[in-house]
């Protein structure tokens, strides 16, 4: 039987300029603060269908739930919620967005404080987007998506087979630090890494707003005898839904340095020619950090 699910649901949400240091001092924002206010793991929640995880979080005091997806550049929160919790503050429209897969009006608003119970923010910006659609596979009981521009503003440790987001202060990063890999970052400031399969060099983009890993559209590592998996894609407003039959890999080992590797994978081929994506099934096996400031990123095998 073919099965069926949302394999991506938020893959990049804004490319490039928009959330520049420039443009938060035209609009006349305090500077940004960060501080660590736990070195506690913070529980995630697993969503049944899905297989995302949802982190429970505090804007300017209110309670939201939004999903963690480090394939995401940038903090967005659905303007349902935000319109009816903050209908004073001021947002600002977006004209350009770049390589953005957001099809409808992007505002900009500044936020007091983000609280994600390991780290609070204060004076940042979000983005506001219509996520009627996202909302609707998770219950209608989510505001936004945490994206990578918040959740890598200090060292942090993912741990997704345990469910847990750790921020992590210099003696715990020390003591945390395992395998360090190679990776690049693109101008979102996503987080690529690079596995070697049979001598050939890829990048993966690591997106725990995916529940299902991708490879690259190398029709040569295909395994033409198991059965296609059915896959449904669609942006974050709901448009351009698809529905195709994507081909596994024959089982391969994913080398990501010279004492580091995923043997047996059997990932999903995409459409992608150069690059692949490393989702919510293959994370659960890894944890990672991520120092943005001393630009590593370490992994281990889960436990």
């Amino acid at each position: 039987m073919i099965r069926s699910t949302f394999i991506a649901i938020a893959i990049t949400f804004l490319c490039g300029a928009p959330f520049s240091p420039s443009y938060a001092q035209e609009q006349e924002q305090p500077k940004a603060q960060i501080t660590l206010t736990s070195t506690e793991p913070i529980e995630l929640e697993q969503h049944d269908k899905t297989k995302l995880f949802i982190i429970s979080a505090k804007i300017n005091g209110k309670d939201c739930r939004l999903l963690v997806d480090t394939g995401a550049s940038h903090t967005t929160i659905d303007s349902n919620f935000w319109d009816k919790e903050f209908p004073k503050i001021n947002k600002i429209p977006l004209q350009d967005l770049g390589d953005s897969n957001v099809k409808s009006q992007v505002h900009l608003a500044p936020v007091q404080n983000l609280d994600l119970k390991g780290i609070k923010i204060d004076n940042t910006f979000v983005a506001i987007v219509d996520l009627t659609a996202l909302n609707a596979t998770h219950d209608n009981k989510i505001h936004g998506i945490l994206g990578i521009n918040h959740m890598g503003t200090l060292p942090v440790k993912f741990d997704f087979k345990n469910k847990n987001i750790k921020w992590l202060v210099k003696k715990a990063l020390d003591e945390e630090k395992k395998e360090a890999i190679p990776y690049s970052n693109n101008s979102s400031g996503l987080y690529y890494i690079k596995a070697k399969i049979d001598d050939q060099e890829l990048n993966f983009l690591l997106d725990s707003g995916a529940s299902k890993s991708h490879f690259p559209n190398l029709q040569e590592f295909a395994n033409t005898d198991k059965k296609p998996f059915e896959a449904t894609f669609q942006d974050v407003n709901g448009k351009d839904k698809q529905t195709t039959r994507l081909h596994y890999t024959k089982p391969i080992e994913l080398i990501l340095s010279p004492d580091f590797s995923l043997p047996d994978q059997e990932l999903l081929i995409g459409a992608s020619p150069d690059e692949g994506i490393l989702g919510i099934d293959c994370l659960q096996k890894i944890t990672i950090i991520l120092d943005s400031a001393s630009k590593k990123l370490y992994v281990q095998h889960a436990k």
